[in-house]
């Protein structure tokens, strides 16, 4: 019975967040970075195709 309510609610949870996901209520935290002396690099980390060199900024926490 208690496996039954745990799966339950896992289930519920998994069901909200998707919701919300889809809705655009929780977006995707991809922000964006620079390099060491300053330079905006944002455009190649959001393609994925920073370098070692790229510093990632602060994104904040949901």
């Amino acid at each position: 019975m208690m496996k039954a309510v745990v799966i339950g609610l896992g289930f519920a949870g998994l069901a909200w967040w998707l919701g919300q996901r889809a809705s655009g209520a929780i977006k995707d935290a991809v922000g964006g970075a620079h390099t060491p002396d300053g330079q905006d690099s944002s455009a190649s980390y959001r393609a994925g195709i920073a370098d070692e060199n790229s510093i990632p900024d602060a994104v904040r926490a949901f």
